[in-house]
């Protein structure tokens, strides 16, 4: 794809001692190829890749606790962020976007939608049965590769498929306020951080303090306690 559609070639590949590069070693070697592995426990050898993997995960996190969604969307969610930043300009490329350097254009936003919210696509299997359900509820997953759509998940049937003709409420999120507390709770058992039993709007000690009841304060956690956590949710997200 580098050598066609941008007329260039790729000199070098870097890997991390993954073996999913294994068998493109003899396709590397003849095609003039060079390929370099990173010692082991130096990820600074690849810090351009690692750091951008980061940055990634960083972003799917939010979006799945902004979203409440299970961890099963983890995949989509990493496609989806992949496609936000691609399409996000930054400072360290002259306000430009990813998208908008490689290709000298840039790209469409308009048709971008709230990851994670509710709406509801037209339904092509009724096949002109007139009672049958003219729509599916689904919750929005990304944006397909090939298609000029929406990737959805249909709430009632567990699939995942690609639409068109989709209408969006993007002030709603079908999986509903609390369901972050699954992820806070394998965290908190396996690091033993205080997570309490409460819905995640942020308005508990708010509630206690004016009914009266007593509210403990609790210290941040150290610095110890957030990188043993962002390690611990990097292993659930990010397949090795």
């Amino acid at each position: 794809m580098v050598q066609r559609q941008f007329d260039t070639n790729v000199m070098i590949v870097r890997n991390d001692n993954g073996t999913e590069f294994k068998p493109l070693l003899e396709y590397f070697d003849e095609n003039g190829i060079l390929f370099q592995i990173s010692c082991v426990g130096t990820p600074q050898q690849n810090g351009r890749v690692e750091r951008k993997h980061r940055h990634i995960l960083n972003v799917a996190i939010a979006l799945i606790f902004q979203d409440n969604l299970p961890l099963t969307f983890w995949g989509e969610c990493i496609l989806g962020v992949v496609y936000l930043i691609n399409r996000t300009s930054s400072g360290l490329l002259q306000n430009k976007s990813p998208f908008e350097v490689l290709l000298g254009k840039a790209s469409e936003l308009d048709h971008l939608r709230v990851f994670g919210s509710l709406c509801f696509a037209h339904n092509q299997k009724s096949k002109g049965n007139k009672f049958a359900s003219r729509s599916r509820k689904c919750v929005f997953t990304g944006y397909p590769n090939r298609q000029k759509g929406w990737k959805l998940y249909d709430i009632d049937s567990g699939e995942i498929f690609v639409s068109r003709n989709v209408k969006f409420h993007e002030n709603e999120f079908p999986f509903g306020v609390g369901k972050c507390l699954e992820v806070l709770s394998e965290v908190n058992s396996t690091t033993g951080l205080i997570i309490e039993d409460e819905p995640c709007d942020g308005n508990s000690h708010l509630d206690r303090a004016s009914s009266g009841q007593e509210v403990q304060e609790i210290s941040p956690p150290s610095h110890d306690d957030l990188g043993m956590t962002n390690n611990i949710v990097e292993q659930q997200v990010i397949p090795s």
